[in-house]
């Protein structure tokens, strides 16, 4: 008799919280994939609804199809706390991460770990993804890939350049997949830095820049616009003041957890420093902080990294008076 081909476990950690009126869409899509093989964790975040009740709803069918099944509950701590819990957990090969708000294709975890085990060296694996309004599930609107516009791949220091400074976008969750090996060679305590958002950064640069990185164009899934979600609520210029102090933050942890020799450090916090300072200048004015901004503009001198538009903040500044008047 020939002997089975093996096949690898693929783990999928989910972050719940108050999900429980889209949630079945997710199962029933990790119900629908032909792949043989996997294992489901999910952190339920201190939902209040009935979501650690859908979850365990579904254990009877994911049992009969085979599917392993693992669900904890925590207090609130935001996704990426949530995140944080679900790496400690997982025992598969290959791990995605799909928010609880998106679905897979039937082929989507045959096709990536296809892509994988075509390319050994591959060590994270970014997938196109559809997207859609939440209240339209027939006309896709684009697709994570539509603007995705890589100068060179394998440049590692300008692929991360790229992304500190937002030149590249970092993808949703639910089109990302990675190597287990080469995360837990990168990070082996199973740790990122404890936000309530970012996670997604803090797993995929390191992975990015240490290991190889591959593209699957074909759309293997969706990602659902909700007009209530945190990322898509407009928010005010104290908000986006807020969350930039938070995200420098979050981007600085990063690069702790990345350990890259002092140059390339120096560098990269650099332009991180610059990029934040140059926002902030911006935001200060817009609300009036004349202190605040001439700190951050300040700074940008320091860093010898001052420009003519720079100064445009002083406009807004005086705009600003004009308003509150």
């Amino acid at each position: 008799m020939p002997e089975q081909p093996y096949i690898p476990m693929v783990s999928l950690i989910t972050p719940c919280y108050n999900c429980s009126a889209y949630l079945p869409r997710l199962l029933e899509s990790v119900l629908a994939q032909n792949y043989p093989r996997l294992e489901h964790v999910f952190i339920d975040d201190g939902s209040t609804d009935d979501t650690h009740k859908v979850i365990e709803s579904y254990r009877s069918q994911y049992e009969a199809k085979g599917i392993s099944m693992v669900c904890r509950q925590q207090e609130n701590q935001g996704p990426g706390g949530a995140v944080n819990h679900g790496l400690k957990l997982f025992t598969g090969e290959f791990v995605s991460m799909p928010d609880s708000d998106d679905f897979f294709y039937p082929n989507a975890i045959s096709k990536a770990v296809q892509y994988f085990q075509l390319n050994p060296e591959c060590g994270i694996l970014q997938i196109n993804n559809d997207l859609f309004w939440e209240n339209d599930l027939q006309r896709p609107v684009g697709t994570t890939f539509q603007r995705r516009k890589y100068d060179n791949i394998n440049d590692k220091s300008a692929l991360l350049e790229g992304y500190l400074l937002e030149k590249y976008q970092v993808m949703a969750s639910t089109g990302l997949m990675f190597r287990a090996s080469a995360f837990l060679s990168i990070n082996p305590k199973r740790e990122i830095y404890p936000s309530r958002s970012g996670q997604n950064w803090q797993v995929m640069l390191p992975l990015i820049y240490f290991t190889e990185l591959g593209l699957l164009e074909e759309a293997q899934g969706a990602i659902l616009i909700r007009h209530n979600s945190h990322s898509h609520a407009l928010p005010t210029t104290k908000d986006r003041i807020q969350r930039g102090i938070e995200h420098e933050k979050i981007l600085q942890e990063t690069l702790n957890s990345m350990c890259l020799p002092p140059d390339q450090d120096l560098h990269f916090r650099r332009l991180l420093a610059i990029k934040y300072h140059r926002i902030r200048a911006k935001l200060y004015a817009k609300i009036g902080a004349w202190q605040k901004m001439r700190q951050n503009l300040s700074a940008l001198k320091k860093l010898s990294a001052s420009q003519f538009t720079d100064y445009g903040a002083y406009l807004y500044f005086l705009r600003s008076l004009v308003y509150k008047k």
